[in-house]
């Protein structure tokens, strides 16, 4: 449908399966096995032309606790640019960005 009206979407990249909150497997190692594969199927796509990578990492949801971007903001980073290497290592034409954070009160 995009493509018939020449159009283009931003694919949100996020997300931890419960399978994996309930095993012994590195995190990082999964989520960029996830992302290979996700970026592989559409990278001859013309409808996806950006990936955000992850969404608000700073609220306290399930998968932000768990991937500890909440308690360490840093980790979320590391992600960031592990994420954004694999991504430009098997699709060159695709943005990427970062996520918005939920807003922040500041006193």
């Amino acid at each position: 449908m995009l493509e018939r009206y020449n159009l283009s979407a931003t694919m949100v990249i996020m997300g931890a399966p419960s399978w994996l909150m309930d095993s012994t497997l590195d995190p990082k190692v999964e989520f960029l096995s996830f992302v290979k594969e996700v970026v592989l199927h559409f990278k001859n796509s013309i409808c996806i032309d950006t990936y955000q990578i992850g969404n608000e990492p700073n609220n306290p949801t399930v998968d932000n606790l768990y991937f500890r971007f909440v308690q360490e903001p840093k980790t979320y980073v590391n992600y960031l640019r592990h994420t954004y290497n694999l991504i430009k290592s098997l699709d060159t034409r695709k943005k990427i960005i970062n996520a918005a954070t939920t807003s922040i009160i500041q006193g």
